[in-house]
């Protein structure tokens, strides 16, 4: 019996989406205005490696969206999450 391996030529379509379009797709699947880690970042008064620990940690909600490295949360999650968090996370 032989090992079948996939043949390097042979890319899945969603992996050869470009970020921009995935982030184009999460916005159009989902109806709202996506919300990425830096945006996270900016509105919170954080760096970008800041809100990639929280992530790592599992202290941030899981995406609304994902698709291969791009991740998006719907306004409404983060909104949650800063409330339900106001005392552990700085505005």
């Amino acid at each position: 019996m032989t090992e079948m391996t996939p043949s390097p030529n042979t890319a899945s379509p969603c992996l050869a989406l470009h970020p921009k379009e995935a982030s184009r797709i999460a916005q159009s699947a989902l109806g709202d205005a996506m919300v990425s880690m830096h945006t996270i970042a900016k509105r919170v008064g954080v760096t970008y490696r800041c809100v990639q620990a929280w992530r790592k940690k599992g202290l941030l909600p899981p995406p609304d969206f994902a698709m291969g490295h791009v991740l998006r949360w719907r306004p409404s999650t983060i909104n949650e999450f800063l409330s339900s968090r106001s005392s552990e996370v700085a505005r």
